[in-house]
């Protein structure tokens, strides 16, 4: 049996078309879907507080060059994308962090953010 905690976060679910719209703000750029492939060829995610990896694993799923870092302040919800992403081969970074203060190193590296 799982912890508490575990028992009270569970990844979040919801249809095809509730994801495709609360993610939509990724694509939102034009009408034209080869449009919006090209501007999102090769681009870098950031996304700070990823809790359970929905939104990183939306964007590394349906944008497949997209080099994708998730960080969360939350060591378990870290450990909770990384995992996921595995189970579904994802290639996503994985990094504690708090979206406050994230490593110098990182200024200028990302083309998107969400959070």
């Amino acid at each position: 049996t799982g912890s508490f905690i575990e028992e009270m976060i569970q990844p979040f679910c919801c249809s095809e078309e509730e994801t495709n719209e609360k993610h939509r703000t990724i694509t939102n750029n034009s009408d034209d879907e080869e449009e919006n492939e090209k501007q999102l060829a090769a681009s870098s995610l950031l996304d700070v507080g990823c809790g359970t990896g929905v939104g990183s694993i939306y964007a590394s799923q349906h944008h497949v060059n997209f080099q994708v870092t998730a960080t969360d302040i939350s060591e378990f919800m870290v450990e909770r994308t990384k995992k996921r992403s595995i189970s579904l081969n994802q290639d996503i970074e994985c990094v504690v962090s708090d979206g406050q203060t994230l490593p110098s190193t990182w200024t200028n590296r990302f083309d998107y953010a969400m959070g």
